[in-house]
C-alpha cells in the first residue's frame, strides 16, 4: 500500500483553489493526512481512529475524488478533509455530527463560508441520492446551511423547496437506548421491513424520523452494530463492533416516539422495540 503523508499544512493548499485556511485543533495538529484511493474506497476520505499505528489517529483522502468535485466545484473539497477531522475530535463514525462539526469550524474561517457554499452546492448536484450513513445529498446540504449559519436566502432553490418538505416529516420518531450498564452506548444503520432508514446512535439527543409506515407488524433492522462503553467523562471504549439484529415492530395507528433498545452479552446483540 502506498501511502503519501502530508503535513498539516496541506490542509491549506490542498484544495485546489480553496480560499479557507483551517487549522485543526491544537491536539490535533500533528495527525497526518494520507493519499490512498484505496483505503477510502474511492470515496472522497475516510477517518482511521486511533490505534497502535496511529495513536492520534490519521486521515485519509482520495485525491482522485478531490480532483472531481474541485473541477465541478472549485473550493468544496476542504471541507470533506475537515468533516474528517470531525470523526477523530468527536470519536464517532455519525456522519450527521461530523457534517455539522465541520461545517461550524468552517463557518468561523478566513473564507471558510465560500468552502460551505461550494460544498453545498455538490450536495444538491448528488440531490436524492441515499447512503443509509449520510442520507441524501440534500439532507447533507441542509445540515451544512443550518449548522454552518448560511442565511436562508443563500440557500439554493431547491434546498429551500426540500426543507420545506422535510418539515413535515411522518411523526414517527426513533431512538436508540441501552437496556444495560456496561454496554450502554451504540451506533447502527437501521431498517424497517428490510429498506435502510438511516444511522442512528444512543447520543441523547440523536433522532431518526422514520417513512410513513402502515399499521400491523414491521422487521427493524439494526446493522453494522458497534458496541461501546460510555464513562461519564464522555469517553468511548469499544466493545464489539460489525454486529447485527432484528425484531419486531407491532405498529399501530397512533404516532409514538418509539424506542429501540439493545443489550449486549458476550457476542449477543438483541433488540426490543418500546413504544409500539
Amino acid at each position: 500500500m502506498n501511502w503519501i503523508v502530508f503535513s498539516v499544512a496541506s490542509l491549506l493548499v490542498f484544495s485546489v483553489g480553496a480560499p479557507a485556511q483551517w487549522h485543526p485543533p491544537p491536539a490535533y495538529q500533528k495527525i497526518p493526512i494520507l493519499d490512498d484511493c484505496r483505503s477510502t474506497r474511492n470515496t472522497v476520505g475516510v477517518a482511521i481512529q486511533p490505534n497502535i499505528l496511529y495513536p492520534q489517529g490519521a486521515v485519509v483522502m482520495c485525491p482522485d475524488r478531490i480532483q472531481q468535485i474541485e473541477k465541478e466545484h472549485p473550493g468544496a473539497s476542504l471541507f470533506f478533509q475537515v468533516h474528517e477531522f470531525g470523526h477523530l475530535v468527536l470519536r464517532t463514525r455519525n456522519e450527521a455530527q461530523a457534517d455539522e462539526w465541520a461545517a461550524r469550524q468552517l463557518s468561523g474561517t478566513p473564507g471558510g463560508n465560500e468552502t460551505l457554499r461550494a460544498v453545498v452546492a455538490h450536495f444538491v448536484d448528488v440531490g436524492t441520492r441515499f447512503d443509509p450513513m449520510y442520507g441524501t445529498g440534500l439532507d447533507r446540504a441542509l445540515r451544512v446551511c443550518r449548522a454552518g449559519g448560511i442565511p436562508l436566502r443563500d440557500w439554493p432553490l431547491e434546498l429551500r423547496k426540500f426543507a420545506a418538505n422535510t418539515q413535515a416529516g411522518s411523526g414517527i420518531n426513533l431512538k436508540v437506548a441501552a437496556s444495560e450498564p456496561y454496554a450502554n452506548y451504540a451506533e447502527m444503520i437501521i431498517l424497517v421491513d428490510g429498506q435502510p432508514i438511516g444511522f442512528c446512535s444512543s447520543d441523547p439527543d440523536a433522532v431518526l424520523s422514520l417513512p410513513t409506515i402502515a399499521p400491523g407488524t414491521h422487521i427493524v433492522s439494526a446493522r453494522n452494530v458497534w458496541v461501546y462503553h460510555a464513562a461519564a467523562d464522555g469517553s468511548k471504549t469499544e466493545i464489539a463492533r460489525n454486529l447485527s439484529a432484528e425484531c419486531q415492530l407491532n405498529f399501530i395507528s397512533r404516532r409514538p416516539d418509539l424506542e429501540l433498545l439493545f443489550y449486549y452479552n458476550e457476542g449477543d446483540l438483541r433488540l426490543k422495540v418500546d413504544g409500539s
